[in-house]
């Protein structure tokens, strides 16, 4: 069987279904790129897999018992490409320089899993500090190295990151060449060096630590923004929680006193209430400036257009009460322009809420309302 390239999806006019895959394919030494989807690769194996030419892996919504996995990824030394999306069945993946020195890109999503703490996770350990991309998705993931001069793409979505004991909240990368860096989490990472792009999504919940040590929450945001202050950063931040985040702002501007704050190209707060912002936004203006930002707050009514003024209005009240007893550097010196708008779903468009301007006569601030 001299087949290089091999791609194989089963679609079914009964709905989704897995099918087994025949025995033959693992039999073309000559194979260089294998793309499954919708496969059961748990029979019909053979004891010996010759896959000692393939560069390419893809998965998709296949279901494959660990050892059978084992023994593929084994046989496929000059592996370049994984990518494995909704396999079922795995627990672990093991990425070792001994075994696949060769490999530059690796992905593994789990949106069945997203956003979820499953104890049934498929665990991926990482110990290739030559991979140029890393996707993963809804899963665990362990690194058993920690600088990786090749990095050029890191993304990390829901995932929970292991120690060789414990689970815990820590993620500390060095990557000199990063060039685009996307997180998404309960926990603020850990990296070194900057990158051109960089996409932060952190959660706040009622249950985390940082409710209560809210100072220490934005040291470790503070330290990562600066790390990354050279690329375009976007930050978003969902505070779950219903509590205040207590902290002391002259100790914190102290702490932080050596750092400029970093500019941001956009910074998105979702809450439940307007009164969880006065806290967080002086805590967030000590350490950025936003060029736009973006608050939303959940909560019954949300979309009934009475609802949306009655809380963009006790938004600007916390915006006003913020300029009055806030840093006068941040509210009366580096702030140009102030804008609030408002969704109109009818009419599919942003309509202006209200408008401030900064005289250069006075200094002061000028609403307009519509």
């Amino acid at each position: 069987m001299g087949v290089k390239e091999f791609r194989l999806s089963i679609v079914s006019n009964y709905g989704y279904r897995i099918t087994n895959l025949s025995s033959v394919v693992f039999k073309a030494e000559s194979l260089n790129l294998l793309r499954l989807e919708n496969c059961n690769l748990g029979q019909n194996i053979p004891e010996n897999i010759p896959f000692l030419r393939l560069q390419v892996l893809r998965l998709q919504s296949v279901s494959i018992e660990q050892e059978i996995f084992d023994k593929i990824i084994s046989s496929c030394t000059l592996l370049t490409s994984m990518w494995f999306h909704d396999c079922k069945g795995l627990k672990t993946i093991k990425l070792e320089t001994k075994l696949h020195k060769h490999l530059k890109h690796f992905t593994f999503t789990n949106h069945g899993g997203y956003g979820t703490y499953s104890k049934d996770k498929c665990c991926v350990e990482i110990d290739i500090p030559t991979l140029e991309t890393i996707n993963i998705i809804g899963n665990k993931i362990r690194f058993h190295c920690h600088k990786f001069g090749n990095l050029k793409s890191l993304t990390l979505n829901s995932v929970e990151i292991c120690s060789n004991s414990i689970e815990q909240s820590q993620l500390c990368i060095d990557a000199p060449n990063i060039e685009y860096f996307k997180y998404s989490g309960s926990f603020i990472p850990s990296i070194f060096k900057t990158c051109r792009e960089s996409y932060l999504k952190l959660f706040i919940w009622d249950d985390d630590d940082d409710v209560n040590d809210a100072q220490s929450w934005f040291l470790r945001l503070n330290k990562l923004i600066q790390a990354l202050r050279r690329s375009e950063i976007s930050l978003s931040i969902l505070n779950l929680s219903v509590e205040n985040m207590h902290f002391q702002r002259d100790a914190l501007v102290q702490d932080i006193i050596n750092n400029k704050p970093v500019a941001l190209e956009h910074l998105r707060v979702s809450f439940f209430h307007a009164r969880l912002l006065m806290p967080l936004f002086n805590g967030l203006f000590c350490i950025c400036r936003p060029r736009n930002i973006d608050p939303t707050w959940f909560g019954p009514g949300i979309f009934h257009k009475e609802s949306e003024r009655n809380g963009l209005s006790e938004f600007w009240f916390k915006i006003q009460e913020m300029k009055e007893s806030g840093n006068k550097k941040i509210w009366q010196e580096d702030l140009e322009d102030f804008t609030i708008e408002g969704f109109d779903w009818s009419q599919k468009q942003w309509q202006l809420f209200l408008h401030e301007t900064r005289l250069s006569e006075s200094g002061l601030l000028l609403p307009y309302y519509t």
